[in-house]
């Protein structure tokens, strides 16, 4: 039984945790600065946008791999999805937790679209905004 436990830790089949799935949220705050995977901006009407800004890496403890979302409507970072470190693959971390995140965002607020309006081009960004809008695309087929 122990055994079975253990194996979490290094089941690269796990499905990362997200914020719509702990009802208490978690108290992580980065280690340092997170690597940036990419910048958008989200439209919430007539005068009013939103920058948005997507990161990954660890939290301070260094227990788990988290994505990470800084807006310009809130202080600091906040964990939007997460797994334990170590349990996804490294090249496929962003990707998954990405994913995971909005396959989440899309069955909790039944969205037809991410919680962003357009991927921004920006300097030094892990991912371009194509590759960003192809993920995307894997969720929400019409984006």
């Amino acid at each position: 039984m122990l055994k079975e436990n253990s194996v979490l830790g290094t089941d690269s089949t796990m499905k990362p945790e997200t914020y719509f799935d702990s009802a208490l949220g978690v108290d992580f705050a980065p280690s340092g600065k997170p690597t940036l995977l990419f910048k958008a901006w989200l439209s919430h009407g007539p005068g009013s946008d939103e920058d948005l800004a997507f990161y990954v890496g660890p939290n301070a403890e260094h227990s788990h791999d988290v994505l990470w979302l800084e807006s310009d409507y809130s202080e600091g970072f906040s964990a939007i999805a997460w797994a334990p470190q170590g349990v996804l693959p490294g090249e496929e971390l962003s990707r998954i937790l990405l994913t995971t995140y909005w396959q989440r965002e899309k069955e909790e607020n039944e969205s037809e679209e991410p919680n962003f309006t357009e991927v921004l081009k920006a300097e030094g960004a892990a991912l371009s905004p194509k590759q960003v809008n192809e993920m995307a695309k894997q969720i929400w087929p019409e984006f």
